[in-house]
């Protein structure tokens, strides 16, 4: 039965498998290859960077260094005009312009101490005229970066003038100042009078040649004298005592005849008692010595006037004289300061 087949199956076949079949997995797809990263490409984005970054620094440095420049122009601009309008008398001006430069640069010392100079000039001037109480105002609103030791010293020194006793050797060179609302003010000089007159309403400053300037307005002294004040009022301003005043008596028709009476305290309208008498003045007078203004003696006032005093005495002099009516008020002021010598006697009209 060799080589027959068996169940139909030749001889020597291997039969088939009936178990499960193995199967291959499937194939998986292979991912292409990432191309390589060439070298130095993260280098020239890190340069590109810099540059950038210098560049902006750059231009940055150069907006502040313009601005900077700017800003010291308009530094040196305000410092110039501030100069300028200090220079011209307008001290309020002036102080803005400061003001401006240390808003802009609060450490500025040229600002700080130019405008410190400004309050001290400005108020100078005022206590010049006699104006304390604006003085005073000026230091108490000043900016507060302004020198404050220097402002407060100032400030007391005003109001010690203020409170300084009239008359005596307390004249002092404020005096010689008169003010006007309109007008402004005018400060007498050696060799000068100056005479308000109420009746023609005009103010008159004059030298020895006879030229002058008038005024269409009336001032006061810097203490404050003016036209219309009392007789008692003058003498307290300018501390008239015995010995010190003299009475001026004008006679005649025209009043071309003068004398002199002591003043012992007595009112105008006793003066005017003598029927003679047309017109009356009260004189004080004051001359320099070693530096500082002395009151005159009534006599010295009468011989300086009727030029009976030896020449070259007094080289500086300052006589005030106040016309008053019978009512005792003031009604015209003049004001002399003049050195005693032959100008004076010809100005005097008492020259052979």
């Amino acid at each position: 039965m060799n080589g027959a087949p068996m169940n139909g199956m030749p001889m020597g076949a291997r039969p088939m498998q009936t178990g499960p079949v193995y199967q291959m997995p499937p194939m998986q797809a292979v991912p292409p290859a990432k191309p390589a990263k060439k070298k130095g490409g993260g280098v020239k984005i890190l340069i590109i960077l810099i540059v950038i970054l210098l560049v902006v620094c750059a231009g940055i440095l150069v907006f502040i260094g313009l601005n900077k420049r700017a800003k010291q122009a308009k530094i040196d601009g305000y410092l110039q005009s501030a100069e300028e309008k200090a220079d011209d008398g307008d001290y309020e001006s002036a102080i803005e312009d400061y003001v401006q430069v240390l808003d802009l640069d609060a450490d500025n010392k040229q600002a700080v101490n130019d405008m410190t100079g400004v309050y001290v000039q400005w108020t100078d001037e005022l206590v010049l005229q006699g104006r304390y109480e604006e003085a005073l105002d000026v230091l108490e609103n000043a900016d507060s970066r302004a020198k404050k030791k220097t402002l407060e010293e100032l400030k007391e020194e005003v109001e010690a003038a203020m409170t300084a006793p009239a008359g005596g050797s307390q004249w002092a060179d404020a005096d010689f100042t008169f003010v006007s609302e309109t007008d402004g003010s005018v400060i007498l000089s050696l060799g000068h009078t100056f005479r308000v007159n109420t009746y023609y309403e005009e103010s008159y400053l004059s030298d020895y040649s006879g030229d002058h300037d008038t005024y269409y307005s009336t001032f006061a002294t810097a203490r404050g004298l003016e036209p219309g004040m009392t007789r008692d009022e003058y003498v307290s301003l300018y501390g008239l005592e015995e010995g010190y005043a003299v009475w001026e008596k004008y006679t005649g028709e025209d009043g071309e005849y003068t004398s002199f009476a002591e003043y012992t305290g007595q009112s105008a309208d006793e003066i005017y008692e003598d029927s003679n008498v047309a017109n009356v003045w009260l004189d004080i007078g004051y001359c320099m010595e070693g530096g500082e203004w002395r009151l005159l003696e009534d006599w010295e006032v009468r011989d300086i006037w009727f030029c009976d005093a030896p020449m070259g005495d007094y080289e500086e002099v300052v006589i005030l004289s106040v016309n008053l009516y019978e009512d005792d008020r003031v009604y015209d002021i003049s004001m002399e300061y003049f050195t005693y010598d032959d100008n004076w006697v010809t100005w005097q009209d008492w020259a052979e």
